[in-house]
């Protein structure tokens, strides 16, 4: 057999090996062997393929009386496609592209190699961590892609979609996606959504002093779950009974913790703060 190399794509062209020449008659006027015929090519598929291929070169040339035969045909030139079965190329999110969010439904895309068809929502499953009641709701798409909407349910947490083969989603030659065999195209490498629906709070500490004529008196203002704190003097309310009052500034940074002074006491009565909503946020 002659040597070639096999890809697993592509279109692959052999030749058949040349025939070989006739001998020379054995006595004057006896007819000379045929030449060998092309040489016979054998193309084994991998398992991307279906099957074995094998392709015969031309036959011998015929003996003529008196002279040594003629060279064998050279073996026919044969081309072979080879068809891989469809595969998951990616899933991505798509709607919204960004995360973490807190919105009630995201879509992911997933993306397969080639055009496929009989894909549904028992083709795909979540991997949920935190979440609570998250689904998958629906799809929408032909050919190399499909939108599957998937509801985040409650609470926070994480969720990725998954593709489970179960060979029922094919090619347009009935191929299924990894090839023949439940499982062996499944695709748990796709993008993750991180689900943040609790919205940032703030608690208002106690005064430093219970008892003041002049102040300073501070307040510690401590934040949790926010990405950012945006309080400003403006964002505090200053609640008094009384002739007292006070000057407030804010100060501090980061995203944990804010103090609140009141200064220039004067009057009799009662001082203390009240913080606006909105003073803090997150990346959802």
């Amino acid at each position: 057999l002659n040597a070639f190399t096999v890809t697993n794509s592509g279109t692959l062209n052999a030749n058949g090996g040349t025939g070989g020449a006739a001998t020379t008659a054995a006595r004057e006027g006896g007819g000379g062997g045929g030449g060998g015929g092309g040489g016979r090519i054998a193309i084994y598929a991998n398992t991307l393929t279906q099957g074995t291929r094998n392709v015969t070169g031309g036959a011998g040339g015929a003996a003529a009386g008196g002279t040594p035969g003629s060279a064998g045909a050279i073996g026919t030139t044969y081309s072979d496609l080879f068809d891989p079965p469809p595969t998951v190329s990616s899933i991505v999110r798509l709607n919204p592209l960004s995360t973490p969010t807190n919105v009630a439904s995201v879509q992911f895309r997933a993306t397969f190699s080639e055009s496929v068809s009989n894909v549904t929502t028992s083709d795909f499953q979540l991997s949920v961590v935190g979440l609570s009641g998250a689904s998958i709701t629906g799809i929408t798409g032909s050919g190399l892609t499909r939108d599957i909407t998937v509801s985040t349910g409650s609470g926070d947490g994480t969720v990725r979609l998954d593709f489970v083969d179960l060979d029922t989603v094919v090619d347009s030659g009935g191929f299924p996606v990894g090839g023949t065999g439940v499982g062996n195209g499944n695709f748990s490498s796709g993008e993750i959504y991180t689900i943040d629906k609790t919205v940032p709070t703030n608690s208002i500490g106690a005064p430093s002093q219970a008892n003041a004529n002049t102040g300073p008196v501070t307040y510690t203002i401590t934040y949790t779950g926010a990405d950012a704190v945006t309080l400003a003097n403006a964002n505090v309310t200053l609640n008094t009974t009384g002739t007292a009052t006070g000057t407030v500034a804010v100060s501090g940074a980061g995203t944990a913790t804010r103090t609140v002074t009141i200064s220039t006491i004067s009057g009799n009565g009662t001082l203390g703060i009240s913080i606006a909503a909105a003073t803090a946020s997150d990346l959802a």
